[in-house]
């Protein structure tokens, strides 16, 4: 039997997913600006991913492929939510991860922030999806993020 039948019949059995649910991509929705130091920016297409594979709660959308732009949406149990915002230019196109730079907001630094990020009842390849949605207006020296993002289907 074809992977695609098997996969079929156990989840018309299990109750579980549609395939095409099943592979596809985390999306974004919405549009983030970004000006001065962080890069000048607009974050409105891209994917997002569950930040359980970096072993944390909450989620990162990520924009076009190398172009350095992401938010990842990071979930204290003490402090609550920060978005910490990659210095695009930094890591555009970056080979190693430690020449990447990034500014970590917090509501107590910004006027805005807002974050909500909750799983879901889907499992794909051991990694929880996750929903959620940010809301930022946010200042740091000449650095300015802001807008808001729906992310969906994050794993």
């Amino acid at each position: 039997m074809g992977l695609k039948l098997v996969i079929g019949l156990s989840c018309a059995l299990a109750g579980c997913n549609t395939i095409k649910e099943m592979f596809k991509d985390g999306t974004i929705t919405g549009k983030i600006e970004s000006k001065g130091e962080l890069g000048n920016w607009v974050l409105d297409k891209g994917l997002c991913f569950s930040g359980q594979r970096e072993n944390y709660f909450g989620a990162i959308a990520v924009g076009p492929d190398k172009s350095g732009v992401a938010i990842k949406l990071v979930k204290d149990p003490v402090k609550g939510w920060s978005a910490i915002v990659n210095e695009a230019p930094s890591c555009a196109g970056a080979a190693e991860k430690a020449a990447c730079k990034a500014r970590v907001f917090t509501p107590e630094t910004c006027k805005k922030l807002e974050a909500d990020v909750t799983t879901t009842n889907t499992t794909v390849n051991d990694v929880k999806v996750v929903n959620g949605r940010i809301a930022i207006d946010c200042e740091a020296g000449t650095s300015s993020v802001r807008g808001e993002l729906t992310l969906t289907y994050c794993h």
